[in-house]
């Protein structure tokens, strides 16, 4: 018999997640309600100094052609954190992670409402390089 005293997950000083579901403000028929994008994060984590804001994603809409795909994201990335996306298969996970580094920029016919902002700058700026931006967000 191990003489080590177990530790009960009940009595845990960690904080739960918290889960923030994206609802679209102006649905369509095309729209498949059953998908959503669900972004986690632990409040615990915040480190002193790091901007709780670093990425910032401002009532973003993406499209393929006349297609839309991610409907009226708003959320918050705090520097120096993880921060997970998780949703069903189609959901937008991987859209909107292409979009943090404009890797959707190769493909032709598609385009966006709505801003992402680095560090307050928005990814979208015309004198922003790019590369540069690809380098410090990382995939």
């Amino acid at each position: 018999m191990d003489p080590t005293p177990k530790s009960d997950p009940s009595q845990s000083n960690q904080q739960p997640l918290m889960n923030t579901e994206t609802s679209p403000t102006n649905t369509t028929k095309s729209e498949p309600t059953s998908k959503k994008l669900q972004f986690e994060s632990r409040a615990s984590d915040q480190q002193a100094g790091a901007d709780p804001k670093y990425i910032q994603i401002k009532n973003f809409d993406f499209f393929y052609s006349k297609t839309q795909v991610l409907f009226d994201i708003n959320m918050d990335m705090p520097e120096k954190q993880v921060t997970a996306l998780i949703g069903p298969s189609g959901c937008g996970k991987t859209t909107l992670l292409r979009n943090l580094n404009r890797m959707n920029d190769l493909i032709d016919g598609i385009s966006h409402k709505g801003d992402i902002l680095v560090k307050g700058r928005s990814i979208y700026d015309p004198n922003l390089e790019v590369i540069s931006l690809r380098k410090r967000i990382g995939m």
